[in-house]
């Protein structure tokens, strides 16, 4: 993988749970079960897949930002749409 450049995130709903896939090297993955995030209200924010939200969180990468709150999330964009901060 060239250096600095983003590594992949990616989200997966078997069985009625969220699973992050992160892309950890150009042939590593690592796995990881959300357990907090709700599956019924997850989504993921256009734009990119490092961030998320669900009725009770705002997620990047699957860790839970603290002090932003799901329902009043502020998103800012570049001008190619992706996400450069939330809160």
């Amino acid at each position: 993988m060239a250096a600095g450049r983003r590594k992949s995130s990616f989200f997966a709903f078997p069985a009625g749970f969220v699973y992050l896939l992160l892309q950890t090297s150009e042939w590593g993955m690592l796995i990881a079960k959300l357990d907090k995030a709700d599956v019924k209200s997850f989504k993921l924010l256009e734009g990119n897949y490092l961030f998320a939200v669900d009725k009770h969180h705002v997620f990047k990468d699957g860790a839970i930002l603290e002090n932003i709150d799901s329902k009043n999330l502020k998103v800012e964009r570049d001008k190619h749409g992706e996400i450069v901060s939330v809160r």
